[in-house]
């Protein structure tokens, strides 16, 4: 008798551990990877991806991510073309020239306006004495090459251009061998601090409420992933909310993540703007959109049957009026969220 109770403990205790392995497999199953493509040290305008994962949101979710790093919007772009990734964060400029040239580009969120400058040698005292002289920027497809074209025509004042690694941008400047610096936060802030540049103009100053990073996929990707994607911009809520009531605890992640000082971050914050709710700013995006077109980086003809139809089909609202219909939104702005 003794050894048929132990036989049926023993067969107890194999039951129970098969059911642990399955629960566990199941539970692996029931998660979503997800690969995310970021920009280097762009973390300060692409917040939600360091503090989805470090407050917890994507796992809440159900999401395994996948964090892929590039140099640049075009450099980006031209990887999720490739299939390469989910869900990428472009600034919106990289976005529209990428499915001008024909990539299955849909945007599904906004992530922050405005938060650049144009920051420049203490020699150069207004936009017209930079004519001629070297001008960094993060490259074709970014944001700053289309404010830089923008600042060109405004003034009539043509500028060379410099493709530079943004964190590679206080060298250039403290080395003089650009006369000027455009680029997202923190960047501008690091070369002012580190090669005593100056701010000429912030990209509000250059198109107020400038829409800059966005969230996204493909139409594809939609299709088979809707309810995902929602989980995805519930977190962008919830790391917006962050970002917004918890300035210190949002910054350190992003210094973490980022490996920018967190000092610099603390300055370069003031010239961000974390829209609330979430939405993306179509009519800055489109001034943009035309300022690509004029500089011949998009074909006209490229833009069918006209600007707004077609920014109308590359930008799906559903998502970011989902988080209010659903009371989402309503939900963090009456609990908010914990530090």
């Amino acid at each position: 008798m003794q050894r048929k109770g132990l036989f049926i403990i023993i067969i107890g205790l194999v039951v129970l551990a098969a059911f642990w392995v399955m629960t566990d497999e199941s539970a692996a199953q029931q998660k979503q990877r997800m690969r995310i493509g970021y920009l280097v040290s762009d973390q300060l305008h692409q917040y939600f991806l360091p503090i989805g994962i470090d407050k917890g949101y994507f796992a809440e979710e159900g999401i395994e991510v996948v964090p892929l790093q590039y140099a640049g919007a075009g450099i980006m772009m031209q990887h999720f073309g490739a299939n390469e990734m989910d869900i990428g964060i472009p600034g919106v400029s990289g976005a529209m020239i990428a499915r001008a040239a024909g990539t299955d580009v849909i945007i599904i969120g906004s992530q922050n306006h405005g938060g650049s400058s144009l920051v420049v040698d203490p020699s150069i005292k207004k936009f017209e004495d930079l004519k001629g002289l070297p001008v960094g920027n993060p490259g074709i497809g970014s944001n700053h090459h289309t404010l830089l074209t923008l600042l060109e025509e405004k003034y009539k004042t043509p500028v060379k251009k410099e493709t530079i690694k943004p964190t590679d941008m206080p060298i250039f400047a403290k080395n003089k061998e650009v006369k000027g610096i455009m680029c997202y936060e923190p960047h501008p802030t690091r070369v002012m601090k580190m090669a005593g540049f100056k701010r000429l103009f912030t990209s509000d100053q250059i198109l107020p409420d400038q829409q800059c990073c966005v969230l996204v996929t493909s139409s594809k990707y939609i299709k088979q992933n809707r309810d995902a994607i929602y989980k995805v911009m519930k977190v962008s809520a919830r790391a917006t909310k962050y970002i917004r009531d918890h300035k210190e605890a949002a910054l350190k992640i992003i210094a973490k993540y980022s490996g920018v000082e967190e000092d610099v971050l603390q300055e370069a914050y003031g010239n961000m703007i974390y829209p609330w709710p979430l939405y993306v700013n179509g009519e800055t995006s489109k001034v943009l959109l035309k300022g690509i077109m004029d500089a011949k980086k998009i074909e006209v003809d490229a833009i069918k049957p006209n600007m707004d139809a077609w920014w109308n089909a590359m930008y799906d609202t559903s998502f970011e009026k989902k988080l209010v219909s659903d009371g989402y939104i309503a939900k963090l702005e009456k609990e908010g969220v914990k530090r």
